[in-house]
């Protein structure tokens, strides 16, 4: 497994995940939001095509690197937030438990699965905010791309949302949310979306799929 102290390594090999798993073509224009920044990975590969990228890392140390990784491009910003279905509240952030926080996959989602991969013993305590929220605090009234890779709180942060608004939406959805809440997940994103492109088989690792609103499709 990947060190996450082994910066250039894990590093490259983010950079190569967020090529393979997310697509964004050039038509692609405005404002991206990238909820999971890790390292900055997405910035990187995608900051000449947008006007702007609000970048929302909760993980001190993942954020720490993204800064510093993504401190060249003037149109990122790096936010300390995790997300949630409310804003303000102080969650828990617990670390994957292979070595500490191996690659930043850190998560806020306690439950019988990730009990076995993650460390419940140690945590951050994290602000969230919510969808409706990072239009109003960040001031943009539309979000062109959302990329969403947030180790299982994808659910809280979309479920119940009207996403009609939002053209594209790159997600990476996880397995440990349950096949309940992954079919609800999907039908709400379904209704006003199609997915353009996938990556992973779902079975024995995640879904990570672009999707186009309906209304940009000819």
């Amino acid at each position: 497994m990947l060190k996450f102290d082994d910066k250039d390594t894990w590093f490259d090999e983010r950079v190569r995940g967020v090529k393979k798993a997310y697509k964004v073509t050039s038509d692609i224009k405005g404002v991206a939001v990238d909820v999971g920044a890790n390292v900055g990975a997405f910035s990187y590969v995608n900051h000449n095509k947008f006007n702007k990228i609000i970048a929302i890392e909760p993980a001190q140390e993942t954020f720490d690197k993204c800064v510093n990784n993504t401190s060249k491009f003037k149109n990122v910003s790096v936010y300390k937030y995790a997300v949630s279905n409310k804003s303000g509240e102080t969650i828990r952030l617990y670390p994957f438990n292979e070595g500490g926080n191996v690659s930043g996959n850190a998560t806020t989602v306690k439950n019988d699965i990730t009990a076995k991969h993650y460390n419940f013993d140690v945590y951050e305590e994290i602000e969230t905010i919510s969808l409706k929220d990072i239009y109003t605090k960040f001031e943009i009234d539309k979000i062109n791309y959302l990329k969403i890779d947030c180790e299982g709180n994808e659910y809280d942060f979309l479920i119940g949302e009207d996403l009609q608004g939002i053209d594209y939406i790159a997600i990476e959805i996880h397995l440990h949310l349950g096949p309940n809440k992954i079919k609800e997940l999907k039908d709400l994103i379904d209704k006003t979306h199609v997915a353009i492109s996938s990556f992973g088989n779902g079975v024995n690792s995640h879904f990570e799929i672009t999707y186009k609103n309906k209304n940009l499709i000819d």
